[in-house]
């Protein structure tokens, strides 16, 4: 609900419903009327409240799921991108753009998996089962860097999204060009769950545990 009327809600999320609608001149009721309708709908689509999930459990999951899912669209998106380049760009320029923001983002993800698979997520398995509860663990840091670095590729997913004029082939867009809009909209949904499972539980859960521990 909240991507489809354009409301960031990933690492902007820490604006009141107030304060997004003006500023995108929303009625703050009919949101709050269809976030009320699309939560009474049923359980989430994974049917998983994660939020009761151990950190180590969790730290799985985002691995084998949304590590994973990454490294598997990689190649597929830019093959598909590179045909739609060779066969559009005479008539479309900004392609040249797109897939410069795409290659951006491949290089920003890229780095910022393995470090968090190598060093957070490691410290973060460590913390979970420590009877201290890694009391000396300096969490805090590269929780940090991950939090930026979150905020610089959803970023540029959100000029993906303004270059494609919210994911739309063109009129003389081939299958192709759709499929690659398709692709770049299921990258940026997937990316926006993972990153919530991230910033919104896993980081504060570490966070408190370290507190608390402290």
């Amino acid at each position: 609900i909240l991507q489809n009327l354009q409301i960031e809600l990933c690492c902007g999320g820490h604006k009141s419903l107030a304060e997004v609608c003006a500023e995108k001149k929303l009625d703050p009721e009919v949101v709050l009327t269809e976030l009320l309708a699309g939560e009474n709908a049923g359980k989430p689509p994974e049917g998983k409240d994660w939020s009761a999930a151990s950190m180590s459990e969790l730290v799985d999951h985002l691995e084998s799921t949304h590590h994973a899912y990454l490294l598997q669209a990689e190649p597929r998106l830019d093959s598909l991108l590179q045909k739609v380049i060779s066969a559009h760009e005479k008539n479309h320029p900004e392609l040249k753009d797109l897939g410069r923001l795409v290659k951006g983002f491949w290089i920003d993800m890229t780095s910022h998996l393995m470090k968090e698979e190598r060093i957070l997520f490691a410290m973060i398995r460590d913390m979970d089962s420590s009877l201290e509860g890694g009391s000396h663990c300096p969490i805090a840091g590269p929780i940090r860097q991950m939090l930026h670095e979150h905020d610089v590729v959803t970023r540029i997913l959100g000029q993906i999204r303004t270059i494609t004029k919210e994911y739309t082939p063109p009129a003389d867009g081939c299958a192709t060009y759709s499929a690659l809009m398709d692709e770049l909209k299921t990258l940026e949904t997937d990316t926006y769950i993972h990153i919530h499972k991230e910033n919104a539980i896993l980081f504060a859960k570490a966070l408190e545990t370290a507190k608390t521990a402290g």
